[in-house]
C-alpha cells in the first residue's frame, strides 16, 4: 500500500500538486518511519514548490537537504528550491 501511494504521488505531482501534497502528508502519517520516508518528504517539498508555496518549501527544504545532501533526488530538489520550478 505504501509503494502504491508513493507511485501515485510521483505520478500526479506534475498535473495535480495539491493531490500529491495530500498523498505525501498522508503517507508520512501512516508510514512515518519507513525506508521511503525521505523520498516521500522530497515529493512533499516539490509539491509545495509547484503550488507556489516556495518560502514554506525552502524553510523545510534547507535542513532536509543538509541531512540528505547526496540522495539521488537531492539535485532536483535543490534546483526546484532555488528556481521555484520543478523539472
Amino acid at each position: 500500500r505504501e509503494m502504491q501511494m508513493l507511485a501515485v504521488t510521483q505520478r500526479v505531482l506534475a498535473t495535480d500538486p495539491g493531490r500529491a501534497l495530500r498523498l505525501a502528508e498522508q503517507g508520512e502519517r501512516e508510514f512515518s518511519s519507513s525506508m521511503f520516508s525521505a523520498e516521500r518528504r522530497q515529493l512533499r517539498l516539490l509539491a509545495l514548490v509547484k503550488l507556489g508555496r516556495l518560502d514554506e518549501a525552502r524553510r523545510a527544504g534547507r535542513p532536509f537537504l543538509a541531512h540528505y545532501p547526496k540522495a539521488p533526488w537531492s539535485e532536483r530538489l535543490r534546483r526546484a528550491l532555488a528556481t521555484g520550478v520543478v523539472d
